[in-house]
């Protein structure tokens, strides 16, 4: 699915970029604002499919990527390699951003990308990458003019973007409603869903709530009134009462941006500013204002575990178990072994990533199975 979705956009918005200048409206500013976000959604597409069907970048530049077209094109290519890839993306990001700069148009609806997304893009790229400079630099950039949600506002659930502040998500209307298939019907235990009718109930891991300050409203979100049975019930994503079935999907906020410049500046020894940076989040999540003082390993090591607890369920840590090379561990926590199934997963472990679906390896005369991941 992951395959067929993400090549799909490409396919789309490679018609887009190579059409533009055809479309019936002569307004140049709208051109260039809808083939930058054409370019954004394209880099987007094979950032992700680069994480899911290989190692992460860093170690790993000469090893097979995904096929790269850039024209709506059924004749299949093969592999690139990590390197082309990124070096596609990184393309794509750098003109989109000078063609959102030359329209100057602003964001018509939440679901269009902008310039503040492509550079939040661009940082999640040099993030993977390891370019801790150019991290600082786009996260910076794309966090610029944006706001952090106060306590009261990350306590709405979620669900609505009018009640966050959201750089980019996707509204849901009732005529897009997945319902049962939802995101929410398998993680939002306060409507019918998978989750809320017990179905597939989704918990908190309970390593990682005992870490958690206890004025941290992110913890307060947490109910551990079933603790005992393994059962940590978070509220993050809470539809009830609002839009239900219908809710909003969370595609990038500025918090994630600070976390990318924080974790970056802490990489290059930039302490002091790396900080800041994670004070000005906690003091928006805690109850009183907070000190921090811990510096090199300790402060990185920090930062990467407010990444944790702040991105909970935003489709990051996965990722970021790879970039960081860290294997799977699941053990001294709320996890049923029978159900887990796997407790433990070695870093860099083949299990991480995903195979080519057999179906392009059918199709496509430029790949067989010598192609296929591990």
């Amino acid at each position: 699915y992951a395959w067929s979705l993400f090549y799909r956009i490409i396919y789309n918005v490679n018609g887009v970029i190579n059409h533009i200048g055809d479309a019936a409206s002569e307004n140049e500013n709208l051109q260039k604002n809808l083939k930058a976000q054409a370019l954004t959604l394209r880099a987007y597409a094979y950032f992700q499919l680069a994480q899911l069907f290989q190692q992460t970048y860093a170690g790993n530049e000469n090893a097979p990527g995904v096929p790269i077209y850039t024209e709506a094109t059924t004749e299949g290519n093969p592999r690139g390699s990590m390197a082309e890839v990124f070096s596609r993306i990184i393309t794509d990001l750098d003109e989109a951003v000078k063609l959102f700069e030359e329209s100057g148009l602003p964001q018509r609806h939440i679901s269009n990308p902008t310039k503040h997304v492509a550079r939040g893009i661009r940082a999640r790229v040099a993030l993977a990458m390891e370019d801790w400079p150019k991290a600082a630099e786009m996260a910076a950039a794309a966090r610029q003019g944006q706001t952090l949600m106060s306590a009261a506002q990350y306590s709405t659930g979620f669900d609505n973007y009018t009640q966050q502040n959201w750089m980019w998500g996707l509204e849901v209307n009732s005529e897009q409603s997945t319902t049962y298939a939802s995101w929410f019907s398998h993680m939002d235990w306060t409507i019918g869903g998978y989750c809320g009718f017990g179905f597939s109930r989704k918990s908190f891991s309970l390593e990682l709530y005992k870490q958690m300050d206890d004025e941290d409203v992110r913890k307060k979100l947490i109910d551990a009134s079933s603790v005992e049975t393994g059962r940590l019930i978070p509220h993050k994503f809470a539809a009830g009462g609002d839009k239900e079935f219908d809710a909003d999907l969370v595609m990038m906020r500025p918090e994630e941006m600070l976390l990318i410049e924080a974790e970056a500046r802490a990489r290059i020894n930039d302490d002091a500013n790396a900080r800041a940076l994670l004070k000005h989040l906690r003091d928006r999540r805690f109850e009183n204002p907070v000190t921090v003082s811990t510096a090199g390993t300790e402060l990185l090591d920090e930062i990467l575990q407010e990444r944790r607890i702040e991105l909970w369920g935003e489709g990051f840590r996965g990722f970021d178990m790879k970039r960081l090379k860290q294997g799977v561990d699941r053990t001294n926590s709320n996890h049923n072994p029978v159900v887990a199934r796997v407790m433990s997963l070695p870093a860099g472990s083949e299990k991480l990533i995903l195979q080519i679906p057999q179906a392009e390896l059918d199709a496509n005369p430029n790949m067989d199975e010598k192609d296929q991941n591990p």
